[in-house]
């Protein structure tokens, strides 16, 4: 078969059930997200194929195919033929609970465009991003979990000859339209461009594959927050000596992900980091731990909040009651914005209960004042901007934060960023380039419209997440839109 030859069969679910209007029902598990995902294949093309996970609506998927009765291989790939037209249909259920449409075209003369149009929650909408893929996004004023539902890879095409095909989407409202270019581009003499393809170009397969988004369906339950005593705060921030800090340790850990991430990404130029000065409204937060003190960077955000990655707060080992302190523009043997204890701090309750999902890789912490006076009447503070993804597709940014290795002094980052999709975790991460961070820039705040004095300046999201925040000169945060219903429901508890 065709389509099983480009597609492969080792990520096939071939044990799948059926039932009267289903020809093969197929369900996975997702550890990172402890869901469980189904996809239904039709007997009837004119039905669909049905994509579903607990706790959210179904997304289908409309099959451009005749009426024809499918068929099911050995290997799990069902087809609807459609031979008067040249091309047949497949759906492919695979084991990481994504759904693969394909199609086989079979000969000269097959169609150039295959719509698919989409049964979508009202007021869900289509995004057609700069990569080539699409995301269909919740509809406005939800908490859906992640701002999407599902997501579409840029489709890609084989021709028999090796012929580039050029496949793209267009969207139009909420159906999907896969095009390819059936005519010859190479230098073939001037007589040859712009023909249709030869017969040696095909068959031709093309694919479309299409992942649900397990975060529409898992829903923050309530904020996760930690209390911290008047007397633990006081203690720990009176008791961390020079010697202590001069010597702590970027905190790091192994990536709970297991390294799964893009399948591929393309080598990228980097901006050099800068040593800087530091500002006052960024440094470090030290955390005692029982294999010593170690340090991640925290930015004060509106008001006396200091914004951070979770698994700087919370992380195998880890043990708030051992004691924390934020210290802003901090610098070996230099605290001139004194050392803050902490009230409390608050993660998404997803990020424990999901198992440390690189999703949700953000906190807050309230901090505790000091002398009489609130932490941001001696620093200052930027704003906090709920500045999603889905707003931009490359946008101008600014970090500073504290890597191990050079003295342990602010490095300073001016570059832009644009969102990046990792397939295996069914999840959006922002990813920059900029050399000369690592281990201890986990918490580092994304800052929109730098200003020194933080004036008109404002964060929107906090390296972590995939890779703890990145490995060599690439770097990562989480999806700001995740990080949105924290803010919202530290809103209701009155901390803003």
């Amino acid at each position: 078969m065709d389509i099983e030859r480009v597609s492969g069969t080792a990520d096939i679910v071939q044990q799948t059930t059926s039932d009267s209007k289903n020809i093969a029902i197929a369900s996975t598990n997702d550890a990172n997200w402890q869901t469980t995902t189904t996809v239904s294949i039709p007997n009837s093309p004119a039905d669909g194929v049905a994509v579903s996970i607990p706790g959210a609506d179904p997304v289908g998927l409309g099959l451009p195919a005749d009426s024809s009765a499918p068929v099911k291989s050995r290997a799990g790939t069902v087809v609807y033929a459609n031979d008067q037209n040249g091309y047949y249909t497949g759906v492919q259920p695979t084991m990481d609970g994504s759904a693969r449409l394909l199609f086989n075209l079979a000969r000269p003369g097959a169609p150039s465009s295959y719509q698919v149009p989409l049964r979508l929650s009202t007021g869900a909408s289509l995004k057609l991003n700069d990569d080539g893929s699409v995301d269909i996004l919740a509809p406005e004023n939800t908490d859906a979990a992640s701002g999407f539902l599902g997501h579409f890879d840029a489709p890609t095409a084989q021709a028999a000859d090796g012929w580039d095909v050029q496949p793209r989407y267009e969207v139009a409202g909420t159906t999907l339209t896969l095009r390819l270019n059936l005519t010859q581009q190479k230098p073939c003499g001037p007589r040859c461009v712009g023909l249709p393809l030869p017969a040696s170009s095909y068959p031709i397969v093309a694919t479309v594959g299409y992942h649900t988004s397990p975060g529409a369906g898992s829903k923050g339950s309530a904020a996760d927050v930690t209390e911290i005593s008047d007397a633990d705060s006081d203690a720990a921030a009176d008791s961390f000596t020079d010697a202590e800090l001069d010597s702590a340790q970027p905190l790091d850990g192994e990536d709970p992900t297991g390294g799964i991430g893009p399948e591929s990404t393309q080598p990228q130029v980097a901006t050099e980091s800068v040593a800087s000065n530091g500002v006052p409204w960024i440094g470090k937060l030290f955390i005692r731990t029982p294999i010593g003190t170690k340090y991640c960077t925290g930015t004060v955000v509106s008001g006396d909040v200091v914004m951070t990655a979770a698994h700087c707060l919370r992380w195998h080992g880890l043990s708030s009651s051992l004691g924390m302190a934020f210290v802003p523009k901090y610098t070996p043997g230099h605290r001139p914005y004194g050392t803050w204890g902490m009230k409390r701090y608050v993660l998404d309750d997803r990020w424990g209960r999901l198992h440390y999902n690189p999703n949700f890789d953000f906190g807050f912490i309230d901090i505790k004042p000091r002398n009489g006076k609130y932490l941001s009447q001696v620093t200052g503070t930027v704003g906090y901007l709920a500045l999603s993804r889905f707003n931009y597709n490359t946008i101008s940014v600014q970090t500073l934060g504290y890597p191990g290795g050079s003295k342990q002094y602010a490095r300073w980052c001016n570059t832009t960023e644009s969102p990046i999709y990792v397939r295996k975790n069914k999840g959006w991460f922002h990813r920059f380039f900029c050399s000369g961070y690592s281990d201890g820039v986990s918490g580092t705040g994304l800052i929109y419209k730098w200003a020194d004095n933080g004036a008109g300046s404002t964060a929107y999201a906090v390296l972590g997440g995939y890779k703890e925040g990145g490995e060599g000169s690439t770097n990562y945060a989480a999806d700001q839109t995740n990080m949105k219903w924290l803010y919202d429901h530290m809103t209701k508890m009155g901390w803003w």
